[in-house]
């Protein structure tokens, strides 16, 4: 009888050994790092070069010609048709999409400058006595004026646009005189829209 009491004892403190502190819990393992990617930024990737030689029409964006100053919109248009041309680009046929849609605009601006106007004035003086002059002095001091000049130009500009998302792919922009009658300006119009698609197709 002895001998099942003791198995029974036994048994017992195995089992409270086994409730003590357990050394290898979750918290003492080492914890697994999770590696962080860093975020990719799309606008830190360069732009998909264009392939400017699959450009060869072109038609009128909607507003295509906005003029203010001394040139209708029919000479302007007719001028940057002309200039297009000598750049490879031909309208589109009738019904026919266009690879570029063009839009140009003529606007007058003020400009300003400042120049500097350099004089001098003289200053002098002389006495007369009984025995011929006297004592005198003079004096040459150099002065400056700045003046402001206020004059007005013409600024053209020029936008090829892509036909389904009307994104801006190329613009350029020069200026020129104001002054003159319609023949010169049509004259300096047609030097400027060269001077503006000189750069076009760019490299």
């Amino acid at each position: 009888m002895r001998r099942p009491l003791l198995y029974l004892s036994l048994a017992l403190l195995a089992l409270a050994g086994c409730q003590g502190t357990n050394p290898y819990v979750a918290s003492a393992l080492p914890q697994a790092s999770v590696p962080v990617l860093p975020q990719q930024d799309p606008a830190a990737y360069p732009a998909v070069p264009i392939d400017w030689g699959r450009y060869r029409s072109w038609a009128w964006a909607p507003g295509a010609a906005v003029v203010s100053g001394g040139v209708d919109d029919q000479t302007l248009q007719r001028a940057v048709a002309d200039g297009l041309d000598q750049r490879g680009l031909r309208p589109a046929i009738d019904g026919a999409r266009p690879d570029l849609l063009v839009r140009v605009r003529l606007t007058q601006q003020q400009r300003s400058e400042q120049y500097t106007d350099y004089y001098d004035t003289n200053y002098g003086y002389g006495g007369y006595g009984p025995y011929g002059y006297g004592p005198g002095y003079g004096a040459l001091v150099g002065q400056a004026r700045t003046r402001t000049r206020t004059y007005l130009v013409d600024v053209l500009e020029i936008e090829l646009l892509d036909p389904a998302t009307r994104r801006v792919l190329w613009h350029s922009a020069a200026e020129q005189s104001a002054g003159g009658n319609s023949t010169e300006r049509a004259r300096l119009l047609r030097d400027t829209i060269r001077r503006v698609l000189a750069n076009y197709p760019p490299s």
